[in-house]
């Protein structure tokens, strides 16, 4: 292994031939334009042909010339073949008799394709990987990946896989050290040591100051209001929100609080003292913005649920309670206005139609006419209405009126909360002058910017004249779309037609996956993955315990099904109630289900089936929505989907290859659009996909303006839109209002493509519906209670997520193996096995999965490495 974070196998796939590339690739890294011919057809010899072809597309291909030409997959030697019109493809093995032939050719392909040696650009690469780990701190392996389309990108020769691992690994090294001594440098002495104070546990305390900081509020109540401002108080009375942070990447800080929040203080302890206080101040400054973010988060939930909800309930009761009393009131005071109206206006005889003078002139005569029907005291009583003494206020009523309109203009982003994230100006964050001038540099290499604004632009205008011209001189024979008033409708996609084939072929396949109960099965994938493997102590020791791995799959059986701890308690010491708490408190958190999940996802690319369903390019986020029926103000309200009770949404990611890419917990029924960019950056592993698909909630101009700048093809499906923190009751901020318009070239272009290729409306489709795939099968796994969340904490929900996704990857692995065997096994045997078929197969099948009851921990002994698969038309007796 030439460096820890590349495994065997990783490290054998560079610059190599993993396999033989898929139809896609061949187009279009192996197609032969008439340069290409042109170039090929000076070799005499059909060897010679071949060889230079193969040397042509493979440095296309993989960025490096192959030392054995001859040693390319068979499905690349045809495909060129075919174009070159050889009719025998073993000639290839005549080009490499010669070695000086290979040299030559090598030498033509690098001067005609201006290919460049990895060491002239080197010291370029490395400040390039620098920013982006400085800008995005993301992991080895994804900037190792960076690094190579780096390097293909501009045509450089890819050097040794030792070389390019060292060097990203040192640099990462580098910018992690930088990070931690630049927050370091940024405190002074007393600061230092009021960071340090939060690690130590207060006489007579259970937990350190830190822990008892991070806790936030759970109750909706007025006192829980007074305990968050308290606590909001004493975390910024701490100094830490004044210390200048600007400098550093957002992200980089994320990173660091969230290890400062999810660490025990006993771990924290054990670090140097640069990596200590620069992690502190990063989580101290986090806890700034969150308390604050808590408080006015339980302020939203008690006006919601509690004031104005109460207030509404209380002025209905009140108007029913005084009606009978308003009805005679409202008698009395007829009967005296019809005196006045009688006794005070002109007497006219309608016989003889003489006008007579008002029956009373005086206005002591009216009163005495009133008298005699409502006495004045019961007509005061009447008008009378309840009030305050001059020059005094209601002071409950004005303090409510304060809060109702502090929360409405909050909400509409009309004033701003100082120290918050949530409910600040993000306009305040953003940098000006010489700081932009300073971060500019690396913000544009970590997006893959140019320097200059009006040359990306004058491409990205280029592009769209170039398509819409294309797409406008084919609409006369489209006819996918059609024009009513004024508005462009696209033609219902019909159902992609199900061939007797593919149902013969599912129903094979499915029939021959074995009969496990679900810890089985996680128990099989840890055994091939050794994703157990992640869940390390809390306090950064050892583990000493035997047979974890069975205690974290009872226990992710446990909350993934939801079902507690009863159903997986057992005799055996790894599944005692005592062992079983033991490890959920130490080994089990966010960071560890993200680390095991990782590991599957990577495990999951190569498989062949994966790879026939995609290239784990493409991704879609959506959310999954739980009831929460236990008060939290991290639950909001919304009949539509939690009827009386509270609720939390689940943006997750999935990729083409069927694997959850990561996710989060949110309260309430929020736009999907607020959190995907959230979702996008903090995936738990996989490759970094370049197209996004989402729902119809996602559909604005912000959105295609932030995702394409950040890099990612925006592909939702159409609906409207609006992003909250760029906008002002709909209305965008400047900043919001140029990103739009940026947006609106993306979201021409992407209609454009939806209106002249069938085809990518059905990707899109395809992808929505692998994501509802997910969500059922998340729906059968997380079953017990109703399928609710009990936890009252965001942390708690978060785990108890982590879980159900961890677990949903497990499976969708253990099937998409399986499946790939017994459709090969299939294929061996004869069966008519078509490769459009195989790339329709769902992983999401389930009937083979026991999910309820009691369960069997018993660990697999798999000598063949997998079990044995049922016979296609065998029953449910096997």
């Amino acid at each position: 292994m030439p460096v820890e974070f590349l495994t065997d196998e990783q490290a054998a796939r560079y610059a190599a031939y993993d396999g033989a590339p898929t139809r896609a690739e061949l187009e279009r890294f192996f197609f032969l334009d008439d340069a290409d011919r042109a170039l090929i057809e000076s070799k005499r010899r059909s060897h010679n042909r071949l060889g230079f072809a193969a040397q042509l597309t493979t440095v296309r291909y993989l960025g490096v010339f192959l030392d054995d030409p001859t040693d390319i997959p068979a499905e690349v030697a045809d495909y060129l073949d075919e174009q070159l019109g050889i009719a025998d493809v073993s000639v290839l093995k005549a080009y490499g008799e010669r070695e000086k032939t290979r040299f030559e050719h090598v030498w033509e392909l690098r001067k005609l394709l201006e290919y460049t040696e990895f060491a002239e650009v080197e010291a370029e690469l490395r400040a390039w990987v620098d920013a982006r780990a400085w800008m995005t701190g993301e992991g080895p392996k994804a900037l190792f990946d960076a690094a190579m389309g780096w390097l293909r990108e501009r045509r450089v020769l890819l050097p040794g896989v030792t070389t390019l691992a060292r060097l990203v690994a040192a640099v990462r090294e580098a910018a992690n050290q930088r990070l931690w001594d630049t927050l370091y440098g940024l405190l002074s002495t007393g600061q230092r040591a009021v960071l340090d104070s939060l690690l130590a546990v207060p006489p007579g305390a259970r937990v350190s100051e830190l822990d008892r900081l991070r806790r936030g509020p759970v109750r909706i109540s007025g006192p829980q209001m007074r305990w968050a401002l308290e606590r909001a108080k004493e975390i910024t009375d701490l100094g830490m929100g004044e210390v200048d942070v600007t400098g550093i990447p957002p992200r980089r800080l994320a990173e660091l609080s969230r290890y400062g929040v999810d660490g025990k203080a006993s771990l924290l302890k054990r670090h140097g003292d640069s990596r200590r206080l620069a992690t502190l101040l990063a989580t101290a400054v986090y806890l700034t913005t969150r308390a604050v973010d808590d408080a006015l988060d339980l302020l939203e939930v008690l006006i919601a649920t509690k004031l104005l909800a109460r207030a509404e309930r209380e002025t209905a009761k009140e108007k029913l309670r005084t009606l009978p009393r308003v009805e005679r009131a409202s008698a009395k005071l007829a009967a005296a206005f019809q005196i006045v109206f009688d006794t005070t206006s002109e007497q006219v005889d309608t016989d003889t139609g003489e006008i007579a003078p008002p029956k009373v002139e005086t206005l002591e005569a009216m009163w005495t006419e009133i008298e005699a029907v409502v006495p004045r005291e019961e007509l005061a009583a009447a008008i009378a209405a309840p009030h305050l003494e001059p020059g005094t206020v209601d002071w409950k009523a004005y303090t409510f009126c304060v809060l109702e309109q502090a929360h409405r203009m909050l909400r509409s982003k009309q004033v701003f909360a100082k120290n918050s994230s949530k409910w600040g100006d993000p306009r305040a964050k953003l940098l000006d002058g010489q700081e932009w001038e300073q971060a500019k540099p690396a913000v544009l290499a970590s997006l893959n910017l140019p320097a200059e604004a009006g040359e990306h632009l004058a491409a990205r205008a280029a592009l769209l004249d170039g398509t819409y011209r294309e797409v406008a001189g084919r609409v006369p024979a489209n006819s996918q779309i059609l024009f009513d008033d004024g508005r462009l409708h696209f033609a219902a996609l019909r159902p992609e037609p199900e061939p007797a084939s593919m149902r013969d072929l599912r129903e094979a396949v499915e029939a021959m996956l074995p009969r496990v109960d679900l810890p089985e099965a996680l128990l099989e994938v840890f055994s091939w993955t050794g994703a157990d493997q992640a869940f390390t102590s809390v306090t950064g020791g050892e583990a000493r315990l035997k047979d974890l791995h069975v205690t974290v799959t009872a226990l992710l059986v446990a909350h993934g099904c939801n079902v507690g701890y009863t159903p997986v308690i057992g005799t055996a010491d790894p599944l005692k109630y005592g062992t079983l708490s033991h490890v959920d408190q130490t080994y089990l958190r966010l960071a560890t289900y993200r680390a095991a999940n990782a590991t599957l996802i990577d495990y999951q690319a190569p498989i062949p089936l994966a790879q026939a369903w995609g290239g784990g390019l493409v991704a879609s986020v959506d959310g999954m929505r739980f009831v929460v029926p236990v008060p939290s103000v991290y639950a909001r309200p919304n009949p539509k989907y939690f009827g009386r009770r509270g609720g939390a949404t689940w943006p997750n990611m999935i990729n083409d290859q069927a694997a959850g890419l990561g996710g989060k917990v949110v309260a309430g029924t929020p736009r999907d659009s607020l959190y995907v960019l959230d979702v996008l950056y903090d995936r738990d592993g996989g490759t970094r996909p370049k197209m996004i698909v989402t729902d119809t909630a996602s559909y604005s101009d912000i959105v295609f303006g932030l995702l394409t700048l950040a890099g990612f093809a925006y592909a939702p499906q159409l609906a409207d839109d609006v992003i909250r923190m760029l906008s002002r009751d709909g209305r965008p901020t400047p900043l919001g209002d140029a990103i739009a318009h940026y947006g609106r070239i993306s979201k021409t272009l992407h209609i454009l493509c939806l209106a002249d290729e069938p085809g990518y409306r059905r990707q899109i489709k395809s992808q929505a519906n692998l994501q509802e795939g997910r969500h059922a099968l998340a729906r059968k796994i997380f079953h017990g209670k109703h399928g609710q969340l009990y936890r009252r904490y965001q942390d708690g929900m978060e785990d108890q997520i982590g879980a159900l996704g961890l677990v949903l990857n497990a499976l969708v692995l253990f099937n998409t193996r399986y499946m790939d065997a017994a459709v090969n096994q299939l294929r061996a045997e004869g069966f008519d096995v078509r490769d459009e078929d195989v790339a329709r197969l769902s992983p999401f099948v389930r009937h083979h999965i026991n999910m309820l009851g009691r369960y069997s921990f018993q660990p697999p002994e798999l000598p063949g490495g997998l079990r044995p698969l049922r016979a296609p038309g065998a029953g449910d007796e096997e």
